[in-house]
């Protein structure tokens, strides 16, 4: 955000909060904490969590401690105040209710080895030999069903399947930036939306990545950090986890792991000994999150088609290795001429659709209404190309 606005999923609970008629005793018996995620780089750096700790405690609700606020500037990124106001609520939440709450020199203690039981359960069933995925609506279901996150979307929005017919590189070939034009198409109806909306797309990964996370993880491709050191074999690479889930290690842990950004499939190739069940895997790695993009054409000239500029991400990490934006690299790698015939099934297809962006209540009332997941699917394939492993080739990045 930048500019000291709440979130979007924060809106409506902030405009709530806003009411005149809430006394200064209406979240009387209340006991809240806020850490704010902010970024030093951008003028009103932590704003919307500074006014939402003051609103809850002008409205009569008491702090367990006080409000962090975390800086991804920091030489340890948010991590760097988050770890000492985790202390510090631990703390505070000890003195509350001993009995329930362990103490921090309990929780954090190196020689415990209690871990539990994963929280999602993974069920495993044969592939069908033949799976239709020419209604996009049942593709689309296929994909929220997937994650209790994707199902709170409203089932009767409007959703388009969109075809790419063009993908033309603007730049010239010798130089370093890569900005593509991309032409998406919807032949059976118009697309609705205005100037100054986005397209959200969620990206799929690379079917070669999805292979060689399958064999890592000895899934059946036939069949739809601190929790790693518990599975490390190899004494070195236990030791080594669990140096990096220590106060000492967090340091190294931030420069190996988001300074670099990497993915899933990276981490586990560097301990090859860790043997996770995919159960922890599934709870552990988070969500691919849609990514925007600004529309780049009116339906005024184009009813069927959206179309985009998009720069295509690439970059140098600390230590000199090239990563790649998810998304624009996929977009990128898309050929409108993929298959032997011009339809749906042969051709790239990106469930999408338009989403409103701005202040207006007009704008936040189309923002509610029409913001989907979105997912890609492949010639005449399931979701994910071969198997029911499709819900690591969509949701997550690997």
């Amino acid at each position: 955000m930048g500019q000291g606005d709440p979130p979007d999923s924060m809106k409506d609970f902030w405009k709530y909060l806003l009411r005149n008629h809430l006394g200064v005793r209406w979240l009387k018996g209340l006991h809240y904490a806020v850490f704010g995620l902010g970024d030093s780089s951008y003028r009103e750096c932590n704003f919307p969590a500074i006014k939402l700790d003051q609103r809850i405690f002008d409205l009569g609700a008491k702090r367990i401690t006080e409000r962090g606020l975390g800086d991804d500037q920091h030489s340890l990124g948010y991590e760097g105040e988050l770890d000492p106001w985790l202390l510090s609520l631990w703390k505070s939440l000890n003195r509350t209710n001993p009995s329930l709450l362990p103490r921090v020199s309990d929780a954090s203690h190196r020689k415990l080895n209690i871990l539990g039981d994963a929280k999602v359960e993974v069920i495993y069933y044969s592939a069908p030999q033949a799976t239709d995925i020419s209604d996009s609506k049942i593709l689309i279901e296929k994909a929220r069903s997937m994650s209790p996150a994707l199902k709170c979307h409203n089932s009767i929005e409007p959703l388009h399947m969109l075809q790419m017919v063009t993908n033309q590189r603007l730049t010239k070939g010798d130089t370093d930036r890569d900005v593509r034009h991309f032409e998406l198409e919807d032949w059976r109806s118009a697309i609705s939306y205005q100037v100054g909306d986005v397209l959200e797309i969620l990206p799929s990964q690379n079917p070669s990545l999805v292979d060689d996370f399958i064999k890592r993880c000895n899934l059946d491709p036939d069949c739809y950090i601190t929790v790693m050191s518990y599975f490390a074999t190899d004494e070195r690479e236990k030791a080594k986890l669990r140096d990096y889930t220590s106060p000492e290690g967090r340091g190294d842990l931030y420069r190996y792991n988001q300074k670099e950004n990497r993915t899933v499939l990276e981490v586990l190739a560097d301990f090859p000994s860790v043997q996770m069940p995919f159960e922890w895997l599934v709870q552990l790695t988070p969500p691919l999150k849609k990514r925007a993009f600004s529309i780049s054409s009116s339906p005024l000239v184009h009813p069927n088609q959206i179309h985009l500029t998009v720069s295509v991400v690439s970059w140098l990490t600390p230590w000199k290795r090239t990563r790649h934006g998810l998304c624009s690299t996929w977009l990128a790698g898309l050929s409108p001429n993929e298959g032997s015939s011009y339809t749906m099934l042969d051709t790239p297809r990106i469930a999408a659709s338009p989403t409103a962006i701005g202040s207006s209540p007009a704008h936040r009332a189309r923002n509610r209404m029409r913001t989907i997941p979105c997912i890609r699917g492949g010639k005449g394939r399931t979701e994910r190309g071969r198997s029911n492993c499709c819900s690591c080739s969509i949701l997550f990045r690997l």
